[in-house]
């Protein structure tokens, strides 16, 4: 082999190094952590790789692997990397479908990665109780978008999101302030709410001035009292109800419902039933935004 040959083949084989290293990150973000820790081995710089990756995914392969690691937990794992890690740490998701972590493992993780620049967040944990949210995430100046499963808000005072862009709930409940009849929970820069499967979020008044996206799917308590209606309904561009919140939706008096011209450019409907007050409802929606483009209606149901 010519020196010209061996120096192709050496080229060939950095060739991944010489990329730029966001690039690299996402990578190794696509990885399995197995193979990720893995490449600490390759050089300096995947060793420093390794330790500054941006964002980290705790998922089902992550678990899968460490259950069978011998005298070593989930948690004990978890903490060992966000102690090795270097840099802000700007995505942090937790998605545990069959191993439960205790409340206060995951507490430290959260209050860790909130004083490290978290941007991202998501919590699915597969605890029979629901999870609650240490208090200090709720005043994180960096947070921009929270994705929770299977938790429960248990409001401090003067509860404020102060960046939160975007929140999606599911099976998830809303508790009040602590030691407060004044329930108010202020996301003043919010654009996308989705509440999935959730319960009590009537006990608390959501004040959100920016929300476009809405979404409220067999969250069948919400009564939409929760919210200050004109406002939110005349600034909402997107909208995806199912049966039951059209159906609450429709108990609101009419002049509070849509008292001025909807905005809405989107709207979707799932599991409608046919009757008076959904049909009603749905064409009052319609009747009121002059600017809809785009309407989907799903999974019809007859009502007997």
């Amino acid at each position: 082999m010519s020196q010209c040959d061996l120096a192709r083949n050496v080229r060939k084989s950095t060739i991944i190094s010489d990329l730029p290293t966001n690039i690299l990150h996402r990578i190794l973000e696509l990885m399995p952590i197995k193979y990720v820790a893995r490449t600490s081995i390759l050089s300096k710089q995947w060793r420093k790789l390794w330790s500054t990756q941006p964002h980290l995914l705790f998922g089902p392969l992550f678990f899968g692997y460490v259950s069978n690691i011998v005298g070593a937990s989930p948690a004990s794992i978890i903490h060992k990397i966000l102690m090795q890690h270097i840099g802000p740490i700007l995505g942090f998701h937790l998605i545990s479908k069959l191993h439960e972590l205790s409340q206060s493992d995951v507490d430290q993780c959260i209050i860790f990665v909130s004083n490290h620049g978290i941007q991202k967040l998501t919590l699915d944990l597969a605890n029979h109780e629901k999870y609650a949210l240490p208090y200090t995430i709720f005043t994180c100046s960096t947070l921009t978008h929270l994705k929770l499963s299977r938790h429960i808000f248990k409001l401090p005072q003067n509860t404020q999101f102060p960046n939160l862009v975007s929140l999606q709930l599911e099976h998830s409940a809303l508790d009040g302030h602590v030691g407060s009849n004044r329930n108010i929970l202020l996301l003043p820069l919010l654009e996308t709410l989705e509440s999935r499967f959730c319960v009590d979020v009537d006990r608390v008044y959501i004040s959100s001035p920016k929300l476009v996206n809405l979404s409220i799917l067999r969250s069948y308590t919400v009564t939409f009292q929760c919210f200050s209606l004109n406002p939110i309904l005349k600034r909402i561009t997107h909208l995806w109800l199912d049966g039951s919140s059209l159906k609450n939706l429709g108990s609101v008096p009419v002049p509070d419902r849509l008292a001025l011209p909807l905005k809405l450019q989107s709207l979707k409907i799932s599991d409608l039933k046919i009757s008076v007050k959904h049909i009603s409802c749905a064409l009052c929606l319609l009747r009121n935004s002059p600017n809809i483009y785009k309407l989907g209606i799903d999974e019809v149901v007859k009502v007997t």
